[in-house]
């Protein structure tokens, strides 16, 4: 019997030593064996297992393995459980020697796995990798399923066929999860798997993996058998949160991160299957934290760490303390989590904490400290969600109570909260414990907007289903009565927009609703410009419906305050677009009253044409400071109205003193207005501007219009209706009465140093006009003009530019025609002319004609001339009447004085041009004259001229036909204020011969001149020549024996000529006496000229 025994063993061995040998020099492959392989893993799986391999080859390492190609294994419902590619398959060895397959370990290669997790939660497995699920496992928790001794059973099953051998395994693998919950895919590689069964009481699992975050890895232990004391121990490292959240239903846990966590547990449960004991230790890296809103603001979490424990007496995990630091918001928790004790009971959480501090809402915000908090919550089996009975916070600024769902619980889906605070709280305090999904849209501006004040009282209730919530966190509209939310703010502070003023002491409540929301304004100070405050009052701001796109707001207030502070509410750059641009009034006084609604859609690019302004009001007792240009306004009481065509203002007051009426309108839809200002300067309006216009008297009414109000370079535009003012010479020669039209306009731009005429245009209701831009200095004298046309006269045609520099003008003059005798007339009529003397000039003349006097006119003129300080610096002057050449040029007279000296071929044209003496005719002339402007003195020499028709030559010539020759004048003269004086003027030819002395005096429109005519000068003078004798028979050197006194007398404009019969036949030392006799006088002695005042 032994030696049969001994035998077979011997033959087996041999047998067992063949096969070892043939194994080493290489994989014997046969595949006849898979069938025995599916066979004996069948029987070693039980349960109704069944396996398939499709090919199997053997070889020998330490031990001889099987490897196995196409293995397929499903459950006994036929659901493909595993789908590997190879495997290799460990016997033992003993069992393979006696001809018996007996599995001891498998390992999978390259086992691909895909994991759908449906909208619904149910669970699809495909063993193959791909999509299409082998099988699905609704999740259905059952209350008993969460104890600890039923998670350690079920884990024990669920281990599957390969719970039953000692050692299984997984490499290379591929995990894909595809929650279709949440749209979108995680990919696990290089997964790892290891089981290795030690014996009947302990088992050990391994698994790591790289996923989405990085590389981690886990183990679990399990010693013991049921119905003894068990214990099991799990070892994380660099477990992404993630990877666990990520099984959790969406919106039960609304937070993602990628914190890497590493954790050490130990929990042992008694024979009992009760906990006996638990010890662990959790700790989290620094990580971002992101919650499921796109609004909220990612935290920034630097480390946690936790440490818990259990207590038996209260059959309870304690959380011995949970460290949260996250920067400037560090808490630390601890409390229980109590397992359900029967049937239909909920998980309870107990936490507490102290001496916390919260991060402000944003990073400039101050950290709220936290002096005491609670939180008593119930999570369902399942952990789909918690019911939060009771969170309290409380701190010196914070007091606040929270209740609500997450998830689902108590009967609930979705979320539920109800946050309350119980004490008074600063309003951006309570702003950082606003859930950000919760009427986000108000949420958001007042983040943004709000920057101080105290919450008398807030309350945010909702109840939204997971479909109302995805709504709201997608921005969708959600239900009226999904949101409500009510609070009392007192002392607010807030810019309503970037670019408003700032309002504050805001008393305010709101109300909000998931489809409304409505806030009551009490009260609020608007803070601008230098003097009291703008006040506004019974505001409110209202969203009828928040699910319109974009939502529309109507805002309403009352404005009372004064008028600088209405002012400098009204230039806030936030508004330009929108209300009509503000009067530029410095130092304003007055008082203003608004009342405003305002509708527009809450959009961030709001065109003008969107916003709809209605504002009526009124501005009393209005004054400032330089209101176009350096204005006075005073007294000004004007009405606001704002219709579907525009604003209007309206009103009068007094500018610079003198009475004004005010009109304003802006078009709607557009951004600038147009403000037309009416008023009349008088004599002492203009005065008091400083306006130098003494030639013009009587009243102007003036009209000023700006277009485009509030831009950059808007100007205003003056017209001038000079209709009733008198005016001489304010153009050379130009005079108008009073009720003769006249008008004038230009474009006014001030700056520093003075005012810009822009487009001036003058039109004189006649041949007088000028267009062109004049520059006006701050005292309002003429600084600069350039003048592209101007005409006195109906043929003029030239243009001027005229410059002053301190003390000193330059004038430029070009044309084709120019007609002078306006200029000449005014230089020649009666009175003082209200022309003030030139001073220093320069003057550079080029014209093609200038007409004077008398029908002459000068041709082909190029003339310059300089005076400083009255003396002649330049004269230079080139022209002709007709064919006679006119020169004028500096030169020295015979004591060496600079002077002035002019040459003309035409004496006679040259005296009608300037209406001197009209009945000269021919003549080469020489004037030279010396001394300073407009004082001066000189003398006049014509040779070879005729005068015509002079009646004081008819009794003295009466044969010459009207026509009598000379041979020569020579005079002296002096000119200055306004007057002529000749002085020893003699003339004489072949036939007659003369003398004239006296004055014009142009101011007062008088002349008196007194003169001798010799008959037969050339016989009649040689007496004269005689010494001694000539003088006492004859007269003077240039008169004669025989001779008559004439007198030229009375107008300028209109002299009279007298002549005294009696002097022809009186000697010539008596002739002085006998004069010229008028009506009732008799005048023995010339004319005495009156004084040349001295410069």
């Amino acid at each position: 019997m032994l030696g049969g025994v001994a035998g077979l063993v011997l033959l087996a061995a041999i047998a067992l030593g063949g096969l070892a040998w043939r194994l080493k020099e290489g994989p014997l492959s046969f595949d006849s064996f898979a069938e025995r392989v599916s066979v004996a893993l069948e029987q070693q799986f039980g349960n109704g297992y069944d396996v398939d391999v499709q090919h199997a080859q053997l070889e020998w390492t330490d031990a001889p393995i099987l490897s196995v190609t196409g293995v397929t294994i499903r459950d006994g419902r036929g659901n493909l459980v595993v789908a590997a590619p190879e495997a290799e398959i460990g016997f033992d060895i003993g069992s393979l020697a006696l001809g018996r397959l007996v599995p001891r370990h498998i390992d999978f290669v390259g086992l691909a796995v895909a994991l759908t997790i449906d909208p619904d939660g149910s669970v699809s497995v495909s063993a193959s990798g791909s999509d299409g699920p082998d099988f699905s496992t609704p999740v259905q928790p059952t209350d008993a399923s969460f104890g600890p001794a039923s998670i350690l059973d079920a884990l024990s099953a669920q281990l599957g066929p390969i719970g039953v051998i000692e050692r299984a395994g997984v490499r290379e693998g591929r995990l894909r999860v595809n929650d279709r919950r949440r749209g979108h895919t995680l990919v696990y590689d290089r997964l790892a798997l290891s089981y290795v069964r030690v014996n009947d009481a302990e088992s050990r699992l391994a698994l790591s993996a790289n996923g989405p975050s990085g590389p981690w890895s886990s183990s679990l232990s399990l010693k013991g058998r049921k119905g003894e004391e068990r214990v099991i121990g799990l070892e994380t490292d660099k477990l992404a949160v993630s990877d666990l959240l990520g099984i959790a239903e969406p919106g039960a846990i609304p937070v993602f991160t990628d914190m890497p966590i590493n954790a050490s547990v130990r929990l042992t449960l008694g024979a009992d299957n009760t906990v006996a004991g638990l010890d662990g230790r959790i700790t989290g890296g620094k990580a971002m934290l992101l919650f499921d809103d796109p609004d909220a603001e990612p935290m920034f979490v630097d480390q946690v760490k936790g440490d818990f424990g259990w207590d038996a007496a209260r059959r309870s995990a304690v959380i011995r303390g949970l460290d949260v630091d996250a920067g400037e918001t560090r808490f630390r928790v601890s409390g229980a989590l109590t397992p359900p004790a029967h049937n239909g009971d909920m998980w309870r959480l107990d936490l507490a904490t102290s001496g916390a501090v919260l991060a402000g809402e944003g990073a400039k915000e101050k950290s709220i400290p936290i002096e005491t908090g609670a939180l008593s919550a119930r999570i369902p089996i399942g952990f789909g969600g918690i019911a939060i009975d009771k969170l309290a916070l409380a701190g010196p600024a914070v007091g606040l109570e929270l209740t609500g769902v997450l998830g689902r619980a108590d009967g609930f889906e979705g979320l539920k909260l109800d946050l309350v605070t119980t004490s008074r709280m600063p309003v951006r305090t309570v702003l950082a414990f606003w859930p950000t999904f919760a009427a986000a849209d108000v949420r958001a501006y007042m983040v943004g907007a709000i920057q101080d004040g105290t919450v008398q009282a807030f309350r945010y209730s909702t109840a939204m289903s997971p479909a109302v919530l995805a709504d709201a966190l997608a921005k969708r509209p959600v239900p009226v009565e999904a949101v409500m939310l009510e609070t009392t703010v007192s002392g607010a502070t807030m810019r309503p927009a970037p670019g408003m003023p700032m309002l504050s002491e805001i008393e305010a409540v709101g109300r909000v609703t998931g489809q409304t929301v409505s806030v009551s304004v009490k009260r609020a100070v608007a803070a601008v410009g230098q003097g009291q405050p703008l006040v506004l009052a019974n505001g409110r701001y209202d969203v009828a419906d928040t699910a319109a796109r974009p939502t529309v707001a109507k805002v309403t207030f009352d404005a009372s305050g004064t008028a600088d502070a209405t002012l400098a509410a009204l230039r806030a750059e936030a508004l330009r677009p929108f209300v009509p641009a503000p009067l530029e009034l410095a130092n304003a006084k007055g008082h203003v009253d608004l009342k405003a609604s305002i509708t527009f859609p809450q959009q961030a690019d709001v065109q003008p044409a969107d916003v709809v302004v209605q504002v009526q009001g009124a501005a009393t007792g209005l004054s400032g400071d330089n209101l176009f240009g350096k204005e006075r306004l005073e007294g000004a009481n004007l009405t606001l109205l704002n219709d579907k065509t525009g604003i209007v203002i309206k009103g009068e007051g007094k500018i610079g003193g003198s009475p004004a009426q005010f009109d304003m309108r802006q078009p709607a839809g557009v951004a600038g207005g147009e403000g037309i200002v009416t008023l009349t300067l008088d004599d002492a309006a203009r005065a008091r501007r400083g306006i130098k216009l003494p030639q013009v008297v009587g009243p102007v009414d003036a009209r000023i219009s700006l277009k485009d109000m509030g831009q950059p370079k808007a100007a205003p535009k003056v017209e001038l209706d000079l209709t009733r003012a008198s005016i001489v010479d304010l153009l050379p020669g130009w005079v108008k009465t009073p009720g003769k039209a006249a008008k004038a306009s230009f474009r006014l731009e001030t700056d520093a140093d003075g005012s810009t005429l822009d487009e001036f245009v003058l039109d004189g209701s006649g041949p007088v006009s000028a267009k062109g831009v004049l520059r006006v200095s701050n005292d309002g004298g003429l600084v600069a003009a350039k003048l592209s046309a101007l005409k006195i006269s109906a043929g003029d045609d030239m243009r001027v530019d005229y410059e002053r520099q301190g003390a000193s003008s330059r004038v430029s003059l070009r044309g084709a025609s120019v007609d002078a005798r306006p200029i000449l007339k005014a230089l020649m009529a009666p009175g003082a002319s209200p022309m003030g003397g030139p001073g220093d000039f320069d003057l550079d003349l080029k014209a093609q004609t200038i007409v004077g006097l008398n029908g002459e006119s000068l041709s082909a003129v190029d003339g310059r001339i300089g005076i400083r300080a009255g003396d002649y610096k330049d004269f230079r002057l080139a022209a002709r009447f007709g064919a006679a050449p006119v020169s004028g040029q500096l030169a020295r007279d015979e004591t060496g004085k600079l002077g002035v000296v002019i040459e003309s071929g035409n004496a006679g044209a040259f005296f009608r041009f300037f209406d001197i003496y009209r009945k000269m005719q021919g003549g080469a002339m020489l004037v030279q004259f010396t001394g300073a402007a407009p004082q001066m003195s000189g003398t006049l020499v014509v040779n070879r001229f005729v005068l015509q028709n002079e009646p004081a030559l008819a009794r003295s010539a009466p044969n010459q036909q009207n026509e009598v020759s000379f041979a020569k004048l020579k005079s002296g003269f002096s000119v200055g204020g306004g007057k002529l004086a000749i002085r020893d003027a003699t003339m004489w030819g072949q036939s007659v011969g003369g003398t004239l002395e006296g004055y014009m005096d142009f101011n007062r429109d008088k002349a008196d001149f007194s003169g001798t005519f010799v008959p037969a000068y050339g016989l009649n003078n040689i007496i004269n020549q005689v010494p001694i004798v000539g003088p006492i028979l004859g007269g003077g050197q240039h008169e004669g024996l025989f001779a008559v006194n004439f007198r030229i007398a009375g107008k300028a404009s209109q002299p009279t000529v007298s002549i005294n019969p009696l002097s022809a036949v009186a000697p010539g030392f008596l002739r002085k006496f006998f004069g010229v006799m008028g009506p009732g006088e008799v005048t023995g002695s010339a004319p005495t000229p009156p004084a040349i005042s001295e410069r």
